[in-house]
């Protein structure tokens, strides 16, 4: 999904070919992932991602003093960045399908303009959670990154 995303942000144009397919195919991603989260039953299910306030807060509270709690799965802020980029892509992708199907007969700037905020938006998430991992990395001197890769950190 992450490659799908990153392709179609910096390599191919909005409205070629590819890149509607590739949209088409982030949000089969997409789905494929929500099902997984719903009937898996290890860190990668949805019921154990860690999403009460309390543990966003006392997570972040406790960040850099060594103090936080070293969760196998995610922890809780990545736990709100992997939903809130889920909710960009889809919205991404909608917007898309909208800009190709519906905005050839209602002409609207706005919903150019709806797409590529979302575009933007997550370009910022990919940063953000790109330095958290960078920052993972380095207060738990591991190598959380290739969770991207292996599916373990």
């Amino acid at each position: 999904m992450a490659l799908f995303v990153v392709i179609n942000l910096f390599i191919f144009d909005e409205g070629d070919d590819i890149h509607i397919w590739l949209g088409y195919g982030t949000l089969a991603l997409v789905l494929l992932r929500t099902i997984i989260g719903f009937t898996a039953q290890g860190f990668e299910a949805f019921n154990q991602f860690p999403i009460g306030i309390n543990d966003l807060f006392s997570f972040l509270k406790n960040l850099f003093n060594h103090k936080a709690k070293d969760y196998v799965g995610h922890n809780p802020a990545a736990s709100y960045a992997y939903i809130i980029f889920w909710f960009l892509i889809v919205g991404l992708g909608v917007s898309g399908i909208l800009l190709e199907h519906v905005d050839a007969f209602f002409v609207s700037e706005s919903l150019e303009e709806l797409h590529d905020l979302m575009a933007d938006a997550v370009i910022v998430f990919i940063v953000v959670h790109f330095t958290g991992m960078l920052l993972d990395s380095i207060l738990h001197k591991r190598k959380a990154w290739m969770s991207i890769i292996t599916g373990k950190k």
